[in-house]
């Protein structure tokens, strides 16, 4: 994405006539696979393009590679995480592997609009990507918050309707958004929008905005004055997005299980191993060993007391050939 992952071949940017019609050709030459394609909306009032980005869903038995190769035959062939880029003669194709192909679109759709929204709602705890809208659990059972420690992911919607509802905007207009003003205003009327959301740039986020030209203009539209600085989340919202969204059973869960884990934890422990002679490169193998007898309910049925006396007979067992 952006038209810069190819190295080897070089590529040139397009008109718009240009660039429909080499959409049109791809377009032709691939729907006929097995694939479900589709592509991001465009940036209004865009003259020319570094790439053609192509969002695509298929079964895990399906190689994007092979396709691509047999289709295109392209000189260079680039593949970073879910995107995979190719040249079609000078142009870059970027196919981009999706999970849900309407909420991708929307993430992807309108250059910077996606990255713009995420900023705003990460001031609130949650996370909004391509894959859907989640929040990252950085609150204990005790409501305690610490950002710099997360128990776990939960996945709030993956329904574009769904989170416009919930930032209270039109998912209707969204589709017919015609200029960087109607995206702007758009962005604005999120009920979670301020202004002073944006108003400190960490040096990760100011290296962005610097290279994206929407970005820039959407902070000069709301006209703020930019400082260095971390980000913060400045308002926690997780659980009132947790509630909306009717997660709290998965959340409740998530620390049943996290409760589980602990239990284990201090039953059986490689502190434990090494207390009973164990080196520290013998740990792994003990650990697996004493995993394929013992299973995790195992472990919770019986007393700290007994483990240590099958880890002890596991050990003596095998004392003469490993330790």
């Amino acid at each position: 994405m952006g038209g810069h992952a190819l190295k080897k071949v070089i590529t040139t940017r397009k008109d718009k006539h240009e660039y429909q019609k080499i959409k049109e050709e791809i377009l032709k030459m691939i729907q006929l696979e097995n694939l479900k394609i589709d592509f991001p909306c465009e940036v209004p009032d865009k003259e020319t393009f570094g790439d053609l980005d192509i969002l695509y869903q298929s079964e895990p038995t399906i190689d994007i590679r092979e396709i691509v190769t047999r289709l295109f035959n392209p000189q260079e062939i680039v593949t970073n995480g879910d995107v995979l880029s190719f040249n079609y003669g000078d142009f870059q194709i970027d196919m981009i592997k999706c999970i849900n192909l309407e909420f991708a679109k929307f993430y992807f759709s309108y250059g910077d609009f996606g990255a713009i929204v995420g900023r705003i709602v990460n001031n609130y705890g949650f996370k909004f990507g391509h894959e859907g809208f989640w929040v990252n659990v950085y609150t204990d059972e005790n409501d305690n918050f610490d950002v710099k420690h997360s128990f776990g992911k939960i996945m709030l919607t993956t329904n574009p309707k769904e989170l416009c509802k919930f930032l209270e905007i039109d998912y209707d207009r969204w589709k017919k958004l015609g200029s960087f003003e109607d995206i702007f205003d758009y962005i604005k009327s999120i009920k979670l929008f301020k202004p002073e959301i944006f108003e400190t740039l960490n040096y990760d986020h100011n290296r962005r905005a610097n290279a994206r030209p929407m970005y820039m203009k959407f902070l000069d539209y709301i006209n703020v004055e930019i400082q260095r600085g971390g980000l913060h989340i400045n308002e926690n919202l997780q659980k009132e997005g947790i509630k909306y969204f009717n997660k709290e059973e998965e959340y409740n869960n998530l620390f049943v299980e996290l409760r589980r884990k602990k239990q284990i934890s201090e039953k059986f422990n490689g502190k434990i191993l090494i207390e009973l002679g164990v080196e520290q490169k013998k740990l792994g193998m003990i650990i697996k060993m004493f995993k394929e007898k013992y299973d995790e309910n195992w472990i919770l049925d019986n007393t700290k007391e007994q483990i240590l006396k099958e880890l002890q007979s596991i050990i003596s067992e095998l004392k003469s050939n490993f330790i």
